[in-house]
């Protein structure tokens, strides 16, 4: 249970895209708001949420803590079971007040990145909760009580707290350090990940700090020495042996 709640990592629907405006403490103008860009990351989210889901249905239950049976039962009728008991889980004590908070924290600065007000970016991070824990979560267990709290309350402040620390590395006039260009990273995990998928597609956005997360293809090389199998002598194959996992960033 707390391997397959750290890992999926929050789940959000277009209906984001219509929720009422709520008064900032500072009042943000409409043309501040990135709405193309939070519609991105909306996509992203669900996206994420449905590979993390899919990974996780395939491993065993020792990973997942899904049993055979909630597999087979998965579906619409399972769904409505789930959602209409909600309960308070016994999640291990980590997963509900670090990494959900973290999570939650991560909603909230998507929020901020985008133009939001701390207002609005509250109502996101309660959003992005709600809907995870009665959407895709809810096709093989309850939804938790405490989950839908905690990861957004605890997640703004601790989003908050994340703010300031991105405001101070921001106004530095030297040069950034590797620790500050991972803080923010840190501090950002879903933009991290979305931009690397902006940067497969093609899509770039100017951003004052990109962490991006890839994998390349390992290759080992082979000259043949003659023919064989139709191929000319000094044939050069290339065999893939595997992928490495890379990370880079741009300031």
């Amino acid at each position: 249970m707390a391997l397959r709640k750290s890992l999926l990592a929050g789940i959000s629907v277009t209906a984001l895209l219509g929720a009422a405006k709520c008064p900032a403490e500072q009042e943000l103008s409409a043309d501040t708001r990135d709405w193309q860009g939070m519609r991105r990351d909306l996509y992203y989210l669900v996206g994420w949420q449905v590979v993390a889901t899919a990974i996780i249905y395939h491993a065993p239950f020792e990973f997942s803590n899904w049993s055979e049976e909630e597999k087979d039962n998965l579906g619409f009728d399972q769904w409505r079971d789930n959602v209409t008991d909600v309960v308070w889980d016994e999640d291990h004590w980590a997963v509900n007040y670090l990494l959900h908070p973290y999570w939650g924290a991560g909603y909230y600065i998507r929020g901020r990145e985008r133009g939001f007000s701390r207002k609005d970016s509250f109502w996101v991070a309660v959003l992005y909760s709600t809907i995870y824990e009665f959407g895709i979560e809810s096709f093989l267990e309850q939804p938790s009580i405490q989950d839908v709290i905690v990861t957004p309350v605890a997640g703004t402040a601790v989003g908050i707290y994340f703010e300031k620390a991105r405001d101070r590395i921001r106004s530095q006039t030297e040069p950034l350090s590797f620790s500050d260009k991972m803080k923010m990273g840190l501090t950002d995990p879903l933009g991290a990940l979305n931009r690397s998928v902006d940067r497969l597609l093609g899509l770039d956005e100017a951003q004052s700090s990109q962490l991006t997360v890839g994998l390349r293809p390992i290759f080992s090389v082979r000259l043949q020495s003659g023919l064989h199998q139709g191929r000319s002598p000094g044939k050069v194959d290339r065999d893939l042996d595997g992928f490495q996992i890379t990370f880079s960033y741009t300031w």
